[in-house]
């Protein structure tokens, strides 16, 4: 929602969480100035989940998962917006 420099909102974990649940009233606000983008982490809302068996729900797994959407957008550099679980995924270290 919204143009602007990137905002990507990572939402938290816990059962039925998703993007649009936690950031649903907040995307409005975000999207005057920036172009505010609520992703779904892996097994959450929109998103695949793996396998059950031998799932791998790893910090290292979403932060790659976060990797995996953000490299593909081509921007040189984006504001992350994270809640609990997501708040974790944003600050991830990988260096």
């Amino acid at each position: 929602m919204g143009e602007g420099e990137p905002v990507i909102l990572i939402h938290g974990g816990g059962a039925g969480a998703n993007s649009y649940g936690n950031w649903f009233a907040c995307l409005p606000l975000f999207g005057k100035k920036f172009r505010a983008i609520a992703i779904d982490m892996i097994g959450f809302g929109q998103s695949e989940s793996p396998a059950v068996i031998g799932a791998d729900y790893s910090q290292k797994t979403r932060y790659d998962h976060l990797a995996g959407f953000i490299k593909p957008m081509g921007f040189e550099k984006a504001t992350l917006v994270g809640n609990s679980m997501g708040g974790a995924t944003a600050m991830w270290d990988c260096r």
